[in-house]
């Protein structure tokens, strides 16, 4: 006989509907994005590990991988036209920030996802080699730069020299 208990329901938050999944997109459906728009977002670590620094005397204190996820998100709009970020907080465990689309792109949603997508991949890749530089698994000297000067290689952007989009 399996006297196991099922894991407890998460507290019920009234805009979300109990038993529906925490990670859900909360996009106005009806909004056509071509017009432009301004979007919150943030983004969580694994686990809620508090990796990006630590909060000391009211003060946000960041690690080295809090001072690469800060700089990432400064070069965000520049390395993704059409995306204007005006506003970002690094906290410990999360990120949150405040981007806009400008109109007329022609698919918004997709340059934003792209603009995610190689963020995360850029963070991780430098989380990673961070980690191994300081393991001492590998040496700074031997490690080949992620990024061109204009970090255009270090986030798959075309012209780079892997030529991905």
């Amino acid at each position: 006989m399996n006297t196991a208990m099922p894991p407890p329901e998460p507290p019920h938050e009234p805009w979300r509907p109990p038993g529906e999944p925490i990670h859900r997109y909360r996009r106005f459906t009806g909004w056509d994005y071509t017009k432009g728009a301004s979007l919150f977002v943030t983004l969580t670590l694994e686990e809620r590990r508090p990796l990006f620094g630590r909060v000391e005397n009211c003060k946000m204190i960041l690690s080295p991988l809090g001072e690469i996820v800060r700089e990432a998100l400064e070069t965000m709009p520049r390395l993704n036209p059409g995306l204007s970020l005006f506003g970002h907080v690094v906290m410990p465990d999360h990120v949150h920030f405040n981007c806009s689309l400008a109109p007329g792109l022609p698919e918004p949603l997709r340059l934003f996802g792209n603009a995610i997508r190689r963020f995360k991949n850029y963070t991780t890749k430098q989380a990673k080699l961070s980690l191994a530089i300081r393991t001492g698994c590998v040496t700074p000297e031997a490690t080949p730069p992620l990024a061109s000067p204009d970090g255009r290689a270090a986030l798959g952007l075309p012209g780079s020299p892997d030529g991905r989009a």
